[in-house]
């Protein structure tokens, strides 16, 4: 069928053939002849109820074509800055595909480890979790930020915000339950500290993001004692036995730093996330970082654009970029996908990682890709690409679980020979 569309509103000119005339939307005279040509051109209107057309032959359908409101994806007042979201760039994380399917983090329990939350921003607050918050600087239940300090508050945000309600932005896992842990301040941290805000409410809480590591550029160290056992015990207790999920930002040392000398993000037990510019290349703070599993958005340098978020006291800012910014993403993301699955082990979900995110054709400053022993594409900055919400929640929802992990130490045997004879014999 070939239609011709017209509107009174906005007439259209066609070329010449034979006039016809509409009223109410149907042809009234002149109709011999009509169906036997493929080119249609718009005829001019002179009235909703009486139109004059020009239809060239072969027009079989006059619709009138009427103007209906068309509204943006969210109501939220930054929507239109949300470039990393909204589709604006390409490529995309496939977020609103998610949401249309239904995923809005729905039942996940998300904490946000960081500097302090501001729990009663009027876009957060409608998800968050009082009853789970704990600052462990202070020792109390309230993560409120002191000072002028921002950063938990804009990983929230990115998080979690609130949707559609002409408030700052919203949040990947926009129905996701909050919980502030404070955690981060200038004192540092001590090893029971780190260890136990990454074991509060384990058997609550789903997803743990942290935009907090070591120091750029000061060596390699260890996770200590206390904290590893907190993890360890979070991987196989967690989640009624299938394991919370610990999300670290990659850190922002650039090209000469080396994630692989931070403690946790090197761990197997821990998804580690670095950061692309808006123009698909691997952002200027982006550190070599083989740990890497995939990479989220993570706004400025240069000329690329900056990300929006949730600031103290109801504030909405910008210029936000780091690889801080891509890991609460990243934990968003993982969030709608427990949502299509909650039977997933923190095993399967690095698994989906892997498997669904995308290289397209994304560049990393001074390194290239490579295969690897699985026949899949790795970067050394950006780990197995783009992350895709909409393959890992469509993955996800028939997903068979992968085997638990299991690990084999063997014996340490000292027999006591000469190196020099044991040389003498082998030659």
């Amino acid at each position: 069928m070939i239609t011709c569309f017209y509107s009174a509103e906005d007439p259209y000119v066609s070329l010449n053939t034979t006039e016809e005339t509409l009223e109410n939307g149907n042809l009234v005279e002149g109709t011999s002849g009509y169906r036997n040509t493929v080119n249609v051109k718009f005829a001019k209107v002179e009235s909703r109820s009486k139109a004059k057309l020009k239809i060239i032959d072969g027009v079989e359908l006059v619709e009138e074509q009427i103007y209906e409101k068309r509204v943006l994806k969210s109501l939220d007042a930054y929507w239109v800055d949300m470039w990393a979201v909204n589709g604006d760039v390409v490529p995309s994380m496939k977020v609103l595909e998610a949401w249309n399917l239904g995923y809005s983090g729905r039942g996940i329990y998300i904490a946000v480890v960081d500097s302090g939350i501001d729990i009663y921003h009027e876009d957060l607050r409608v998800n968050m979790r009082s009853s789970y918050h704990y600052d462990f600087v202070s020792d109390d239940g309230d993560p409120s930020p002191v000072g002028s300090v921002t950063h938990g508050t804009n990983c929230a945000g990115l998080v979690g915000a609130e949707k559609d309600n002409n408030q700052c932005i919203a949040g990947i896992a926009y129905n996701a339950n909050l919980v502030g842990i404070r955690l981060i301040s200038i004192l540092g941290t001590t090893d029971v500290m780190d260890g136990t805000a990454l074991s509060h409410e384990q058997s609550t809480i789903d997803i743990y993001t942290n935009s907090w590591g070591s120091e750029d550029g000061h060596g390699f160290n260890s996770i200590r004692t206390y904290t590893y056992a907190a993890i360890e015990q979070g991987i196989r207790t967690g989640r009624n036995g299938k394991g919370n999920i610990y999300v670290f930002a990659a850190g922002n040392g650039g090209l000469d730093d080396n994630c692989n000398g931070d403690a946790f993000t090197r761990s197997r037990y821990i998804i580690t996330i670095s950061s692309i510019n808006s123009d698909g290349v691997s952002a200027t703070y982006a550190e070599v970082c083989t740990p890497a599993l995939a990479v989220a958005y993570g706004g400025g340098g240069g000329t690329n654009k900056y990300l929006y978020s949730t600031s103290p006291m109801d504030l909405c800012t910008g210029r936000h970029g780091g690889t801080s910014f891509s890991a609460p993403q990243a934990a968003a993301i993982i969030a709608l996908t427990l949502e299509a699955n909650p039977q997933l082990t923190w095993r399967d979900v690095q698994h989906l990682i892997v498997r669904t995110s995308k290289k397209h054709d994304l560049l990393g400053r001074k390194y290239n890709w490579q295969i690897n022993g699985a026949n899949l594409s790795v970067h050394p900055v950006l780990g197995f690409g783009l992350m895709d919400a909409e393959a890992m929640v469509k993955t996800a929802q028939t997903w068979r679980n992968v085997p638990i992990q299991c690990t084999y130490t063997s014996l340490t045997q000292n027999p006591h020979r000469d190196l020099k004879d044991v040389a003498l014999r082998l030659f």
